[in-house]
């Protein structure tokens, strides 16, 4: 069986690289390496060759993240069971009030990635100018978000971008 050994080069120190361009989201893409996958110099020209093939084949693959979709309720049900067993009486208290009396009536049955930060923004504004609540008690609805977020992005639930 013939290998295709194009863009195989041999190292002044006896080792072997390897070189190839792609096309990504149509941008040219320059590759040039001398170690492999596994971050060890190639001592032969086949696995400069296996290593060259692996590669591309790796960046022909698409990454596609699972992303699954979950309600801002799923989401801090799934906190509550999971994710604050080191935290104090009172801080679950407050959580669960905020929730079960303010947040789960108007984000509960939303999905986590169709919540926009302009609307928090527009929902933390009214909360502090229209409806004359504290900072302090406005500043906790805006860690009640950011623990929503944090633990929708930590289980893949949104995406970077988002």
């Amino acid at each position: 069986m013939a290998q295709n050994d194009t863009g195989i080069y041999k190292l002044d120190g006896g080792g072997w690289g390897f070189r190839y361009t792609i096309s990504v989201d149509g941008k040219r893409k320059d590759v040039k390496r001398v170690r492999d996958a596994n971050g060890n110099p190639m001592k032969t020209k086949r696995s400069a060759i296996l290593a060259r093939a692996e590669a591309i084949k790796e960046e022909q693959t698409p990454k596609a993240k699972q992303i699954s979709r979950k309600t801002a309720k799923e989401v801090y049900e799934e906190y509550c069971g999971n994710g604050r067993k080191d935290r104090a009486y009172r801080t679950k208290q407050k959580q669960d009030s905020l929730w079960n009396n303010h947040l789960c009536a108007k984000y509960g049955k939303r999905f986590v990635d169709e919540i926009t930060a302009a609307e928090v923004n527009d929902y933390l504004s009214d909360l502090y100018y229209v409806e004359g609540f504290s900072y302090q008690y406005t500043e906790s609805f805006l860690k009640m978000f950011y623990l929503i977020f944090g633990q929708a992005y930590s289980r893949n639930y949104l995406e970077v971008d988002e």
